[in-house]
């Protein structure tokens, strides 16, 4: 499903992908790779019940994108291990040993939590010395799944260093406006979520904010409302064809619209392609700070 949404022929003919997904997240991870020339790679899978099997998505996601094609002159050597949340820490390190001997970049689909537990037996599996690096993506920028201030360490706290420094650290970008922008949007909605339900939103909580849900479901909303603009400033005849779901979805392919919240770009297949923030550990702050945004 994640590979036919990215071709115009296969994927589904009335839907239009919006919400974070698994594809445009591989997308990232394969971009880093290639760039860096990774092709040697571990796929390390945290299985969790919590999470309702994102991470093993986003990892089938990836190995089916790196399959060998006729339009793509690089080959990937990709193995998937899936580990439980609650494997063992000596478990653990058996199948980082092992792991070790067959690749040097680990791709890490986990919670922060799980990647810390990786990072902290570097040094014992010797696998702390600059020749390994560990990419984790994380969709949205929660606790639950992995946030950045996750791996800020302390003054005190200065062991390991060199584990956090070969960690890459890959986020949905979801502030792409302007913050005045955002700013005044979240004032509206919170006026008329105080006038019509008698709900406040807690300080330092904005609605779009608080989660994808929320930019998602306005997203979502604004995207119908300027496919029908376009189809009916394109071609007035198709005003009267206000249920063709497969004439706005036909719209979407290899398209960018200017949404309130950002940009949003379409994949030939109907899917949006986030951008994603790539952090790494900066030695000077002890935390993970943006190096580029990959759009």
């Amino acid at each position: 499903m994640n590979k036919d949404f990215l071709t115009p022929r296969s994927h589904p003919q009335t839907t239009i992908s919006m919400g974070p997904s698994s594809a445009s997240f591989s997308m990232a991870v394969l971009t880093v790779l290639r760039y860096y020339k990774w092709y040697h790679v571990t796929v390390l899978v945290e299985v969790t019940s919590t999470l309702s099997g994102l991470y093993s998505t986003m990892a089938a996601a990836l190995l089916e994108m790196a399959k060998p094609s006729d339009d793509d002159d690089v080959t990937y050597e990709m193995v998937a291990q899936y580990v439980k949340s609650s494997i063992s820490n000596d478990d653990l390190k058996g199948v980082l040993h092992v792991s070790k001997r067959r690749s040097r970049v680990f791709v890490l689909f986990s919670t922060g939590v799980f990647v810390l537990r990786i990072l902290a037996m570097t040094d014992e599996l010797h696998m702390s010395n600059g020749e390994y690096v560990f990419i984790n993506c994380q969709p949205v920028k929660t606790l639950s799944y992995g946030i950045p201030a996750q791996f800020t360490r302390s003054v005190n706290d200065t062991s390991n260093l060199n584990a956090f420094r070969s960690l890459i650290f890959l986020l949905s970008a979801t502030k792409e406006a302007t913050a005045k922008t955002l700013a005044d949007v979240n004032s509206r909605i919170a006026r008329v979520t105080k006038d019509k339900y008698n709900f406040t939103y807690p300080n330092g909580d904005p609605a779009l904010d608080s989660g994808f849900g929320a930019r998602s479901a306005m997203d979502m909303s604004e995207m119908v409302a300027l496919l029908v603009v376009d189809r009916d400033t394109s071609d007035p005849h198709l005003a009267e064809q206000r249920c063709s779901g497969r004439d706005l979805a036909a719209r979407v392919s290899n398209r960018s619209f200017t949404q309130t919240t950002g940009k949003s770009y379409f994949s030939s297949g109907g899917i949006r392609l986030y951008n994603t923030d790539v952090f790494a550990f900066n030695t000077s702050t002890l935390s993970l700070q943006v190096l580029y945004c990959r759009q």
